[in-house]
């Protein structure tokens, strides 16, 4: 059972390593875009951004802002809000 799993792993690791070598010489930086990509090579990889509820949808949206704001706004803090 063991090495099952192990192979299980490995297999996920490669695919995760392979979606994110492809996605590195992309020059996208929208998170919906690149799940999107990613999400055609392995479901599981974009299910990690589930957007069923409201609350999974704002927690997403939160996370773009975030990136863009951090990225370019050199006052940007994150609150608990």
């Amino acid at each position: 059972m063991l090495a099952l799993s192990a192979f299980a792993l490995l297999i996920k690791l490669q695919k995760v390593f392979t979606v994110l070598f492809f996605i590195s010489f992309l020059k996208l930086h929208n998170l919906q875009e690149l799940g999107s990509i990613a999400g055609n090579y392995d479901n599981e990889l974009w299910s990690v951004f589930l957007q069923l509820t409201e609350e999974q949808k704002k927690c997403f949206e939160l996370l773009e802002k975030a990136y863009v704001d951090a990225r370019y706004d050199k006052n940007y803090k994150i609150t608990k809000e």
